[in-house]
């Protein structure tokens, strides 16, 4: 019918994926019997199984449109299949299904009253103030940029890819143009389309040999010697070396943005719970609920 790619979110069956009646305002996007799934149903799945970071990668996936629908459909289907076989106790059931809806409705209230706390928090001007005081934590690490050349031990022996990485090496050192040695005797597989230039990186992007040998390094132009790693042979030109350098406020603005606007919500919220947990008139059976406790200590 559809593909199953999205099976397994099946099993993390939400309450609302339970009825099967259409929502009245919807389009009815496909239907067997009195089971229909609509517009709606797959707006609120969206927003109930899949996170808000992760919507922008999974929704741009062609097919992830079908997909949902026939998971919903499953649901439905399978769920009106066992609805008379009492599978689950009616208490159980309604207590499920009335806790999750006090969870929506509180996620919502924390959501909509975080939002005007925060209302009017001047964002750029608290971010340039974390900025100024913190520099130290915005600051572009060591960086070098260079090409290289390998030779892969594959289909020769180490002595062999040794030797002609020494030749190689010193046809470099003599003056010849890398990228032309590079494209003639490199076997990095992306060799065609960036001749052996690896651009800039930093520390722990390549492999420890590797790094140790291009950090060591310190005049632009120099030609390493050769430098065996993992991947075989290597023979290393320095293009360039960046010192750290501390990054531009509008550089980090909207990163520190959104770092302060996650710490503050957080904040928000606790304070909220906060003010629940030390509500007065609240009433509690301490006797009741240590014998509770002790009971399920033992069952340990």
């Amino acid at each position: 019918m559809f593909s199953r790619a999205l099976a397994h979110l099946v099993i993390g069956v939400s309450v609302f994926c339970v009825g099967a009646v259409a929502h009245a305002a919807a389009d009815v996007l496909l239907k067997r019997n009195e089971i229909a799934v609509t517009s709606y149903d797959v707006e609120q799945y969206i927003n109930e199984r899949i996170p808000q970071e992760d919507r922008a990668l999974v929704l741009g996936r062609a097919g992830i449109v079908p997909e949902i629908i026939e998971n919903i459909f499953i649901i439905r289907v399978l769920a009106a299949e066992a609805e008379n076989m009492e599978l689950i106790e009616p208490e159980v059931l309604q207590w499920q299904m009335d806790i999750h809806r006090d969870r929506m409705i509180m996620n919502a209230y924390l959501e909509r009253y975080i939002d005007a706390a925060l209302e009017n928090v001047n964002w750029e001007s608290t971010a340039r103030e974390v900025y100024l005081a913190d520099g130290d934590n915005f600051v572009a690490p060591e960086r070098v940029s260079a090409s290289h050349i390998l030779l892969r031990t594959d289909e020769r022996s180490d002595a062999e890819a040794r030797e002609l990485a020494e030749k190689i090496r010193l046809r470099a050192v003599a003056g010849e143009d890398f990228v032309e040695l590079a494209l003639s005797f490199s076997e990095d597989s992306s060799v065609e389309e960036n001749r052996g230039h690896l651009g800039r990186f930093t520390r722990g992007r390549m492999v420890p040999a590797f790094e140790e040998a291009v950090f060591a390094m310190s005049t632009e132009g120099e030609i390493s010697g050769v430098v065996e790693s993992d991947f075989g042979y290597h023979i290393i030109k320095l293009h360039e070396r960046l010192p750290p350098q501390k990054l531009a406020f509008e550089e980090v603005k909207d990163q520190i943005v959104e770092e302060l606007r996650q710490q503050l919500s957080n904040q928000v919220r606790q304070e909220r719970i906060m003010t629940v947990k030390s509500l007065d008139k609240v009433e509690l059976n301490s006797q009741l609920i240590e014998q509770l406790e002790l009971q399920y200590r033992q069952q340990r």
